[in-house]
């Protein structure tokens, strides 16, 4: 499934998921581990105080990500400044 997932104010981490087990010929099971990640995620965000570095980053995935050779996600390096600007913000290794 999609490494990077999550839930700002244009979408949702279930849609997100949901797309991301489609593109990428997953299961229920990949959706509900895609969806734990990202509300893992968020929570983790939220508990810094880092939602709006959380908004920025899951927006830019979130509206970034289309299917290209079975994978669901935005073009190559896209996000990386709102995924680093989070990752320190928030000490989230691994996004």
């Amino acid at each position: 499934m999609a490494a990077a997932l999550l839930s700002g104010c244009g979408g949702s981490i279930s849609s997100y998921c949901n797309e991301a087990k489609n593109c990428e010929g997953g299961n229920d099971l990949d959706e509900e581990a895609c969806n734990l990640r990202g509300e893992e995620i968020a929570d983790l965000a939220d508990l810094q105080n880092c939602s709006a570095e959380y908004d920025d980053y899951f927006d830019c995935i979130d509206e970034g990500s289309r299917c290209n050779n079975d994978r669901y996600e935005p073009d190559d390096g896209a996000c990386n400044a709102q995924k680093d600007r989070l990752a320190e913000c928030a000490d989230i290794g691994g996004l």
